[in-house]
């Protein structure tokens, strides 16, 4: 049996915003509406999950969504520490971006993937149909985050990955284990 921590919307803030100016940006401000904007706080947050899934035994993590406020290069940054500071194996971490992570710009989870997060690459949500194999089960991690203004937060899905994940959800050669998808909004147009 496998045991699996799943968490979500974290909404990493930087330790050090805005390096040019003093504070956090109006975007940030209307996102965290109702929520302290204290980077220390929700650092500790993320760190207490993380030690928790630890001490109850998670096989596998799985951190679907809304990793930053707003996708600038150093919540990303801070996301990649407070994950090394951890503890728990590169390998055995999933993070699947959601839409505030690309709030800042369409290539900013790439661009995460390449830089402060690329301990994690292997096992995040990159090309369609990527499979990660872990403790007995299969993860399908789905990136259904788009570049969009930050008063909106939907998902989407390509005709391309979908075509990905019914070939994967449909391979006989992986009916053997559990194949669990990953994503953060459901890509499906809302009224």
């Amino acid at each position: 049996m496998s045991r699996i921590a799943h968490l979500s919307d974290v909404h990493m803030l930087d330790a050090r915003p805005s390096r040019a100016r003093s504070g956090y940006s109006m975007g940030h401000r209307f996102l965290s509406f109702g929520r302290p904007l204290d980077a220390a706080e929700r650092r500790k947050k993320l760190s207490r999950a993380l030690s928790a899934a630890q001490r109850v035994g998670a096989d596998h993590v799985v951190v679907s969504g809304d990793l930053t406020e707003i996708g600038s290069p150093g919540e990303f940054e801070c996301l990649g520490e407070a994950l090394h500071e951890s503890g728990i194996a590169p390998e055995r971490i999933t993070l699947v971006p959601g839409n505030h992570d690309l709030y800042t710009s369409h290539d900013a989870w790439s661009h995460a993937l390449e830089g402060p997060l690329a301990a994690f690459r292997a096992t995040s949500a990159a090309e369609p149909g990527r499979i990660i194999e872990c403790a007995g089960v299969r993860f399908m991690p789905l990136d259904v985050a788009r570049f969009q203004p930050l008063t909106r937060s939907a998902g989407w899905i390509e005709d391309a990955a979908l075509d990905a994940v019914q070939r994967r959800a449909s391979d006989p050669g992986l009916a053997d284990r559990p194949l669990l998808m990953v994503q953060h909004h459901p890509p499906f147009v809302r009224a």
